[in-house]
């Protein structure tokens, strides 16, 4: 699943040629009113969390705003008109096409079209916790956002979106063992120092990956450069089974929480 620095990505590519263009096709998977689209501007395409929202003119009245989650297998690709697609138009969840381009995106999770002031005041974009992507987390109100949740073990919480938005497994993982935190943690375990050391690291590792190039989360350089030298992209995250780059213990990889996602963690590091 696309993670917050992902979808940032996404909307930094797709701005420059969709925002301030009038769509010439527009295309929405089980959406008949999609065709009232058709020759409107993009006015803007802007990430929240793991959710891209699009803002469209109206003509008149208020905007009309378009969200769309990826979920684990969505994808979307920018293509100059004339290019052969990688996958038929006809399984294509979003089309949306321009005189010189097409974003086709196929797989999406859900997608949502109504007026835009509709879409940010109502679930699940009004429920979303603050975006990590945007800046590091105010400490007392992400304290306060996680005390609630007591009896849950720390890399759920991290996952979960409406307490902090934008963090994937990736991060979750890779947030843990940066911290040495043992990911089975309960909150009601952990001090407000940790709690906010976490959150703070998750948006800044976040927000260094939102540049050009691949994911890195052991980057000791300025954001957009490569890992620091003798290191793997990640430190632990899909390194279940290999030697752990700090101590040399095995990485651990486990199922866990109710959503079933694989923690990766150092069982030394994060004793």
């Amino acid at each position: 699943m696309p993670e917050g620095d992902s979808i940032v990505k996404l909307a930094n590519t797709m701005a420059p040629a969709l925002v301030g263009e009038p769509l010439t096709r527009a295309h929405l998977r089980r959406e008949p009113g999609a065709a009232r689209l058709k020759g409107r501007v993009t006015q803007a395409i802007t990430p929240h969390g793991k959710h891209l929202v699009f803002s469209f003119s109206s003509g008149v009245g208020p905007p009309v705003g378009l969200r769309v989650h990826l979920g684990l297998d969505g994808a979307w690709y920018l293509l100059r008109r004339g290019v052969r697609w990688p996958r038929s138009p006809r399984h294509a969840s979003v089309i949306l096409s321009t005189s010189l381009h097409d974003a086709a995106c196929f797989d999406a999770h859900s997608l949502e079209l109504a007026p835009l002031e509709s879409l940010l005041l109502r679930p699940p974009l009004a429920t979303l916790g603050p975006d990590l992507c945007v800046g590091p987390p105010d400490p007392e109100r992400m304290i306060a956002r996680v005390r609630p949740h007591a009896d849950r073990e720390i890399a759920d919480v991290l996952l979960d979106q409406q307490v902090a938005a934008g963090i994937g497994n990736i991060y979750k993982s890779e947030t843990l063992f940066i911290e040495r935190v043992n990911p089975w943690t309960l909150v009601a375990d952990l001090d407000d120092d940790t709690i906010d050391r976490l959150y703070a690291r998750a948006s800044e590792r976040l927000r260094a990956n939102t540049g050009p190039g691949p994911r890195v989360t052991t980057r000791r350089a300025a954001p957009g450069g490569g890992p620091a030298k003798g290191l793997p992209r990640f430190w632990v995250y899909g390194r279940g089974g290999r030697g752990c780059v700090r101590c040399g213990s095995i990485i651990g990889s486990r199922v866990q929480g109710p959503q079933r996602r694989v923690t990766f963690w150092c069982s030394f590091c994060q004793a």
